[in-house]
């Protein structure tokens, strides 16, 4: 039997495949690592960075599943508390679902517009 490691927080640790800003979705890759989202549903979208990682070091996600809040970049602009985000390009959150239709979590603060960071409530 395989060994595992028990996550009982909102965070783990993995491995970038390659550079990634702060505050984008990722999602897992075969190999256990992460990379940037996109906006596919077919993607294993596991959370957020929390900080810049390079490419080979090990960088805290803060886990879809961990409840909580995250803070998340929008790729447009959001202009009301409790606005539904989507996946969208580049791990980026929006207002506006594209091929992805699963809700990430609901904006708290009352705006922002395209690259701003939001925090978010995680659904």
């Amino acid at each position: 039997m395989a060994t595992s490691t028990i996550i009982e927080n909102k965070t783990r640790s993995f491995t970038a495949t390659a550079t990634i800003a702060a505050n984008l979705l990722v999602k897992i890759g075969n190999d256990g690592t992460v990379a940037v989202a996109s906006d596919s549903a077919s993607e294993a979208q596991i959370g957020f960075t929390s900080r810049q990682a390079d490419a080979g070091e090990s960088t805290p996600i803060v886990l879809l599943n961990g409840g909580g809040t995250a803070l998340a970049t929008l790729s447009s602009t959001v202009t009301n508390a409790g606005t539904a985000v989507y996946a969208v390009a580049s791990g980026k959150v929006a207002a506006t679902a594209t091929t992805s239709t699963a809700i990430l979590g609901y904006t708290v603060g009352a705006s922002g517009a395209a690259d701003d960071v939001v925090e978010i409530i995680l659904a």
